[in-house]
């Protein structure tokens, strides 16, 4: 033994072990620094990480045989054990790095598949029809099939905005599956003769080849409905899944009776879709086409449930303020339970106004996981449950959530919300990733232009910040100055210039009209608790929807101030875990 530790030395074994661990070191943290800029994907991440661990042992290797000054030969041993890690090395990156995406695919999985289950991507409907309102029931037909495809929970449906980019694209199969991550790939193409609707359904693998074909005729008329069942229930038996008996009744279940309220609620909630992009005017239309429907069909709980979430969401989009519109939603949440004690959208509807209004913990969460073991497929509401999560400081569960979610719907923007701000806000790579995911293909988002600075901000990148809040501002450009945005981020960059950046954004509370919920935030980050403090008692009183962000890692500067932290506790919201 004494003689191992004696060559150990002789050789330098630990020098060129620490020497190389040193090296590794650094090459990580360039990496790190260079894969979001140059796009580099997780997979190449992965093997690049694996290779430089089996470069260790490689390094130690070639330590042994050549560590005493150089003066022994290559030996065939020495070969046979580089040669052989090497080996290793190639099948670690077979087995962990992943497949390579096909040629010509530019397309990225931002979050990899969370469970086992089979996942099923259906396009968009194309409609053959010359009527455009034909396009509408297209429309209509494919979120249907997404919606009863999401209560079976033995699958994974992808989900709407995820799918709907390839509508107007004649992008392969396969080329779409691989960049989804499904097995399977539906495909349907609407067409109406006079008052006849008929639908060509085609389900394919992933690499193409054609597993189901049929053609359904149905009459114009809520009748279509059981069109969206038989898919659904051909899908689930041509994977080979199981559909549970409480499931069938679900699936079967039609909404409304009313072909005109069934129109208008589709109507409406395309819109309100929509509203993920950022865009006021479709939340406001939304509004609209589902009190049409209400008002068309009283008994329609789904419309009802729709009508509640768009009215909650519309401050976020500078509409009316919550308290002007929480009454309303909270009648709707509640006529839509009364006539559908199961209706999952009801439940979510009724959780989002306990998380966002009544900031009641407890009711929010439940609600959320009766939505969830409706419709385990629904990406929206898990990214809600996200946030709630987040702000209850449960970070682990919230990430999970916001993966799942955007496993279900990768392109969606409240996952891509929730995935961001999911590991606190504090600028997580994972966050910053998603954003940018979302923004290559909405790049018109003021939301995720937004929020995609504001992370930016948490890392101290104030110049890529100042970037996007730039193209936040565009759109409104009529109220702030050009590149005011861009300035105030400049002047928060120093601390010498803070005061600067407070006569800014003094300035924009008192010049510029609309919601200004983020200004708590910049405050927060130059440290004056006074201003944080009044403004979020503002917050509160007007029972902004940003009330239950007061607890994330931007007030870290107030994590020790008793006033911050019975503010919280006013709130209910859990102390910081650093605080005091």
């Amino acid at each position: 033994m004494s003689s191992l530790f004696a060559r150990l030395r002789e050789r330098k074994i630990v020098q060129w072990a620490l020497a190389y661990l040193a090296g590794a070191w650094i090459v990580v943290q360039l990496l790190d620094a260079v894969s979001e800029p140059l796009s580099l994907s997780p997979n190449l991440h992965r093997a690049i990480l694996i290779l430089l661990g089996i470069g260790f042992f490689i390094a130690l290797v070639v330590a042994w045989y050549h560590g005493e000054k150089g003066r022994q030969r290559v030996s065939g041993p020495e070969l046979l054990m580089v040669a052989a890690l090497l080996v290793v090395a190639g099948v670690a990156i077979s087995f962990l790095g992943g497949p390579a995406p096909p040629p010509g695919s530019t397309n990225q999985t931002i979050v990899p598949p969370t469970d086992g289950r089979p996942r099923v991507a259906v396009l968009p409907c194309t409609n053959e029809s010359p009527d455009p309102e034909d396009t509408y029931r297209a429309g209509g037909l494919h979120d249907e099939i997404l919606l009863r495809l999401q209560k079976i929970s033995s699958l994974a449906s992808i989900g709407r905005q995820s799918v709907l980019r390839y509508g107007a694209e004649q992008t392969p199969p396969s080329e779409v599956a691989a960049a989804l991550s499904a097995g399977w790939i539906g495909q349907c193409t609407v067409q109406r003769e006079s008052s006849r609707f008929r639908v060509i359904f085609q389900l394919l693998d992933a690499s193409g080849v054609q597993v189901l074909a049929e053609v359904y005729d149905q009459e114009l008329g809520i009748n279509i409905l059981d069109i969206q069942v038989q898919i659904a229930e051909r899908i689930a038996d041509a994977i080979g899944v199981v559909v549970l008996p409480e499931e069938s009744g679900r699936l079967a279940a039609r909404p409304t009776q009313d072909f005109r309220a069934w129109n208008l609620y589709r109507r409406g909630q395309n819109r309100w879709m929509m509203r993920q992009e950022g865009w006021a005017q479709a939340n406001s239309e939304a509004i609209e086409y589902f009190e049409a429907a209400v008002a068309e069909d009283p008994s329609f709980a789904l419309a009802h449930a729709g009508l509640s979430q768009a009215l909650m969401t519309s401050p976020g989009y500078g509409g009316a303020a919550p308290h002007e519109v929480v009454a309303a939603a909270r009648k709707a949440a509640a006529d839509a339970l009364s006539l559908d004690p199961d209706l999952p959208e009801a439940h979510a509807a009724r959780g989002y106004i306990a998380y966002a209004y009544d900031w009641d913990w407890s009711e929010a969460e439940r609600r959320f996981l009766r939505a969830i073991a409706l419709n385990p497929g629904d990406a929206e509401t898990r990214a809600r449950y996200s946030l709630l999560l987040r702000t209850l400081q449960r970070e682990e569960e919230a990430h999970e959530q916001a993966s799942i979610a955007l496993d279900f719907d990768p392109l969606s923007w409240s996952a891509t919300l929730a995935m961001a701000w999911a590991q606190g806000g504090d600028g997580s790579e994972d966050g910053i990733r998603a954003v940018r995911q979302f923004l290559r293909h909405f790049p018109n988002s003021p939301g995720g232009h937004l929020n995609l600075s504001l992370l930016l901000l948490q890392r101290s990148r104030f110049e890529e910040a100042g970037d996007e809040a730039a193209l936040y501002a565009e759109p409104f450009s009529s109220v702030l100055p050009p590149d005011s945005l861009r300035v105030l981020y400049q002047a928060m960059a120093d601390p010498a210039t803070w005061g600067h950046a407070e006569d800014l954004l003094q300035f924009f509370q008192d010049h510029i009209p609309g919601p200004q919920n983020e200004v708590v935030f910049y405050y927060a980050m130059i440290g004056n608790s006074e201003k944080v403090l009044e403004l979020a008692r503002r917050l509160m009183t007007d029972r902004s929807l940003w009330v239950p962000w007061l607890g994330y890692s931007w007030f870290s500067s107030l994590f020790d101030d008793p006033r911050y932290l019975a503010l919280l506790d006013e709130i209910g919201l859990p102390r910081p875990k650093s605080g005091g």
